[in-house]
């Protein structure tokens, strides 16, 4: 069992967890709401005394992307895809990504990628900072696991205390970044175009995996 100086956060994007956002996301004071809450969750993790890996298998976008930009550590299969997947919809980036992606990759791609909802696989987001480690995703467990226990073998108070350094400088400013990200996106989810656009794309979702169930004869939860 690992100590309390290495959590491990395994991010297995799955397209139900963003049909249930998209379900949910049907108004401004839900994407309002969606956003506070999840904002919390990363404050928690930051002012955790715990090194945080992220192991990722699959699509990291939107809040994905951001849960994954709050670890430490990331470590991906090769088949994972990260991308911030607002633009989409017609919503300014959240989940701390527009606070955390240019500190990982640096300002200019960090618009870019944003600007073009440009898709980074694996290999080329470890090229560029994102990633630290690429794997198979038969390896992925394995390799997280190993990781965590040889991080948790080390001295607790100088892994918690380092890493209370690192966020010390910019936890305050990380607080009021969520909240004027929170602000923003409930702001452009307020705008006609934009509620219409988060109504089709979720009704087009449900239908689609309305569609899957039938051909497949099974429930898709």
């Amino acid at each position: 069992m690992w100590r309390s100086s290495a959590l491990l956060v395994a991010l297995f994007a799955r397209a139900a967890m963003l049909l249930r956002w998209r379900r949910r996301a049907t108004s401004a004071p839900n994407v309002r709401q969606l956003a506070g809450t999840f904002h919390d969750a990363l404050i928690k993790l930051a002012e955790l005394n715990a090194v945080i890996i992220a192991a990722v298998d699959g699509v990291a976008a939107g809040g994905g992307l951001g849960l994954a930009l709050a670890a430490d550590i990331q470590l991906a299969s090769d088949r994972s895809m990260f991308l911030t997947s607002y633009e989409s919809l017609g919503l300014t980036p959240d989940s701390g990504t527009s606070f955390l992606l240019p500190r990982s990759i640096g300002i200019s791609q960090a618009r870019q990628m944003s600007a073009t909802s440009m898709r980074l696989d694996a290999t080329f987001a470890a090229g560029i900072g994102l990633v630290h480690k690429v794997v198979r995703p038969d390896e992925l467990p394995d390799a997280a696991s190993e990781l965590a226990s040889r991080l948790a073998a080390r001295p607790q108070l100088h892994m918690s205390q380092t890493r209370t350094l690192f966020w010390g400088a910019d936890s305050g400013e990380y607080r009021r970044h969520l909240d004027a990200e929170r602000d923003a996106i409930s702001d452009a989810a307020r705008t006609p175009q934009v509620a219409a656009l988060i109504r089709e794309v979720a009704a087009r979702a449900v239908r689609s995996r309305a569609a899957r169930r039938k051909r497949t004869g099974r429930h898709l939860s």
